[in-house]
């Protein structure tokens, strides 16, 4: 699903039965997309929604609010739980709080895992003075939080500024019990929407018991704010109660917008373009000599999708892969070399602009990586965790043997013969490559849906390479290690830093110096550059 900048959310079309069930039950009005939706569709306005994982602090409020959203990935904690076990945020898209989010010194720890995640693209959505304060502490934003008398409460009016993210949902009223305002804005802290002058109280029951906390302090200050870090972490916070209750639904719909907008990007939905071909007078199509000559792949036949002069385009399939056969007779073409990239991207989500694109189209045309079949195409996925089953996919498909046969009996206690991937786990275990986590009794545990750490990546590649190369076998780890979350010590210092030493990995620059941040989750997109730096 993508929504584009007015607000709206596109579907494709192969998920039309799913959204034709949702319209009837919510009765949602749908309506096809027009010419200019589809050409919206490539504006970098434009975001890519997906299922989040989130974690909330908060009340049951929250948590109904949210439910009633559709959010059903939700994990309550707290500052002690966080600090207790801190990969609980391995692969959260947003953390929404509610009520206090603040991290003693005996905390410090859990305080120190938000912050990675937080500098690793985390984003923070939240209501009230706790949810400023939690933005404040991990530098998304900058503001000073006014609450209002606690027991006022009513409809007071709201103004939404052009080029707010709340835009699309402006609403001329909003809730509040109480109500919150910011000031003291830093530089980049941007006002989503305010308070309406002089009185902004509508209907209900809010005075003033001091000098700051009545609806005239409150007059044309921000009463929803926003902020954003260089690393990709946002904060949304909300002064008015959006989820009073779950009842202020206007309110519901603006949380939603907040935490999708704060939430990285999911998959686009991808507009079925024409062809970038003709069609002669008996059907057959006519390709083009550059194009020919610029190599053929079997990844080349997949991208022949859309319409061509509002035909089917089933013949044009049909006709180009007659083509190219006889082309590559006629011309004798050989397939281009995987590490030069292709000139037309792979993955609908991984354009030929994309930071890591030549490491995973390297990746598509080795075979290591299919992608996942989506309306009009296939998906990378970049920003995904990684999970354990899907390196051990990588790695078999880089390195095991032709014709390796799993033995019957699994190595692991979670993994069985004939679970997906299978072979390929139990590869890793015989090869040395992983040798899992040891339990009390029994066998070791692979855990394979398991996000993989940065960490683990390491290991595995340190043990990879070493296998097959006596010099990375002898490598002596640094007394002090140039990256500054790394010490001596720690689990899989020396892997880690190998994997700096031979620049495969480049690490994090923030202001302390550089940092691997070896307990977050592993992203797609980085597997694919450390694995292509490993051969290149």
């Amino acid at each position: 699903m993508s929504m584009l900048e007015d607000g709206s959310a596109i579907v494709g079309e192969a998920d039309a039965v799913n959204v034709a069930e949702v319209a009837s039950k919510y009765d949602i009005a749908v309506e096809k997309a027009t010419k200019d939706d589809l050409k919206a569709l490539e504006q970098p306005t434009t975001k890519g929604l997906k299922d989040l994982k989130m974690l909330y602090v908060g009340n049951q409020d929250d948590k109904l609010s949210l439910e009633e959203l559709g959010f059903d990935d939700l994990t309550q904690v707290t500052a002690a739980s966080v600090t207790a076990d801190p990969s609980v945020l391995n692969g959260v898209d947003v953390i929404w709080v509610g009520t206090a989010f603040t991290f003693s010194g005996a905390q410090a720890a859990g305080r120190d895992a938000v912050q990675a995640w937080v500098d690793a693209g985390g984003s923070i959505v939240g209501r009230s003075a706790a949810a400023n304060t939690a933005a404040n502490t991990f530098g998304l934003l900058q503001a000073t939080a006014i609450a209002g008398n606690s027991s006022g409460n009513g409809i007071v009016k709201v103004d939404t500024p052009d080029g707010s993210l709340l835009k699309p949902y402006q609403q001329d009223a909003s809730f509040v019990y109480p109500a919150v305002s910011f000031t003291d804005l830093g530089a980049t802290t941007k006002v989503e929407q305010s308070y309406g002058a002089n009185n902004p109280l509508l209907a209900g029951h809010w005075r003033a018991t001091n000098g700051t906390n009545g609806p005239e302090v409150a007059a044309s200050k921000a009463s929803v704010i926003s902020g954003e870090k260089a690393s990709g972490g946002k904060a949304v916070v909300f002064g008015t109660s959006v989820v009073f209750r779950n009842h202020p639904k206007g309110g519901l719909s603006q949380a939603a917008r907040g935490l999708f907008w704060a939430a990285s990007e999911g998959a686009r939905v991808v507009a079925p373009a024409p062809l970038d071909a003709t069609l002669d007078v008996d059907g057959l199509f006519k390709a083009d000599k550059v194009t020919l000559q610029d190599g053929v792949k079997q990844a080349d036949i997949d991208r022949v999708k859309g319409l061509v002069n509002e035909m089917d385009d089933s013949p044009v399939k049909t006709a180009l892969l007659q083509r190219i056969a006889e082309a590559q007779r006629q011309l004798d073409i050989p397939p281009r070399p995987c590490v030069t990239p292709g000139t037309a991207a792979v993955f609908l989500d991984t354009p030929v602009g994309h930071k890591f694109y030549k490491e995973i189209d390297w990746m598509s045309c080795m075979g290591l990586s299919t992608g996942n079949k989506v309306a009009g195409g296939k998906n990378y996925a970049p920003k995904d965790s990684l999970t354990r089953e899907a390196m051990a996919a990588f790695i078999y498909r880089l390195e095991a043997p032709a014709g390796y046969v799993a033995p019957p009996v699994s190595p692991f206690a979670d993994v069985n013969a004939g679970d997906k991937f299978y072979k390929e786990i139990a590869w890793m275990y015989e090869a040395g490559l992983s040798t899992g986590t040891r339990q009390p009794a029994g066998k070791p545990v692979y855990a394979p849906k398991n996000s993989l750490t940065r960490e683990a990546m390491a290991a595995f590649i340190y043990r990879l390479q070493a296998k097959t190369d006596p010099q990375v076998k002898s490598y002596v780890a640094p007394a002090s290690s140039k990256l500054v979350d790394m010490k001596v010590g720690d689990n899989f210092y020396k892997e880690i830093n190998w994997m700096y030493d031979a620049k495969l990995t480049t690490g994090y620059a923030t202001p302390n110096g550089k940092e691997y941040q070896p307990k977050n989750s592993l992203t797609r997109e980085a597997m694919a550059a450390f694995i292509y730096r490993l051969r290149y």
